[in-house]
């Protein structure tokens, strides 16, 4: 199946992620599909990880580009799957030694992209991410995986930003145009704030993201939020950036789950 999808002679790609979507939902597989290995396919990777052979292929994927009969767009649901796992997530977190890339700083790119199984996906596979408190650092790093533009961009509107508010802001939402969407799909929106809220677990990640000035963006969004589960995570991310921190307070991880029940590890996106 793998090479049936690495291929980028064989029309019938689309349909081997597709069945691969659906089969790695199991984490059973899901644990064999992240120590099998493939061949190494010239002009696509240099691993041979069946694993990092498909991180490649979806990106350059893209547009048909790589194969003019896929798209390639439900291995973003298969990396959900995947993520759903700690060694998938570990896996997604760490340098890839072929190319010294992280995994998941090639799919961030894509959580506004128009395709919902892509988008979708790939935000699912974010928030599974961020179960993995040992990397929020990392993923919060500018100059490391640098995940907050990319969940913050999706949760952005038209709205004009205060100068105050702007200072300490990632660049790339400071400026939108006037005609910026904001996800238009709640349970993604959702997916996003929880996202945040795991981030918030440690006082170090809390700081970081009142710097970054993510309150402001929160605000602007519930003005206009009419989804009342989006609206309710949406305020446990204000209670958890505005609150006042305790002397002894550090991780919180037991306090987010016991207020957020439902904040377990996302599935798979699907078409609707």
């Amino acid at each position: 199946m793998i090479k049936m999808i690495t291929d980028s002679k064989i029309i019938l790609s689309d349909m081997a992620c597709m069945l691969l979507s659906n089969i790695t939902k199991y984490q059973d597989i899901s644990m064999k599909f992240l120590k099998m290995e493939n061949q190494q396919v010239e002009g696509l990777s240099n691993s041979t990880k069946a694993i990092d052979q498909l991180v490649d292929v979806f990106v350059r994927g893209l547009d048909r580009v790589y194969n003019k009969e896929a798209e390639y767009h439900f291995l973003a649901s298969v990396f959900a799957n995947v993520t759903m796992l700690p060694q998938g997530r570990e896996y997604f977190l760490t340098t890839a030694s072929y190319d010294d890339v992280t995994p998941l700083s090639k799919l961030i790119v894509f959580t506004e992209h128009p395709n919902i199984i892509r988008r979708g996906g790939v935000i699912s596979c974010l928030k599974n991410c961020c179960f993995a408190i040992e990397h929020h650092l990392d993923m919060l790093s500018p100059s490391k995986i640098n995940v907050l533009p990319y969940i913050l961009l999706p949760l952005c509107g038209p709205e004009e930003f205060d100068l105050d508010d702007m200072e300490g802001m990632p660049e790339d939402i400071q400026l939108l145009p006037s005609d910026k969407k904001r996800e238009p799909d709640a349970y993604l929106r959702q997916t996003l704030l929880e996202s945040i809220v795991l981030l918030t677990t440690t006082r170090q990640g809390r700081m970081i993201l009142r710097q970054k000035k993510v309150y402001p963006v929160i605000r602007q969004m519930h003005l206009v939020e009419s989804d009342e589960k989006v609206s309710i995570v949406v305020e446990q991310v204000v209670n958890m950036l505005m609150r006042d921190e305790g002397p002894e307070e550090d991780n919180i991880v037991e306090n987010i789950r016991s207020e957020n029940p439902d904040l377990g590890n996302d599935n798979t996106i699907e078409e609707i």
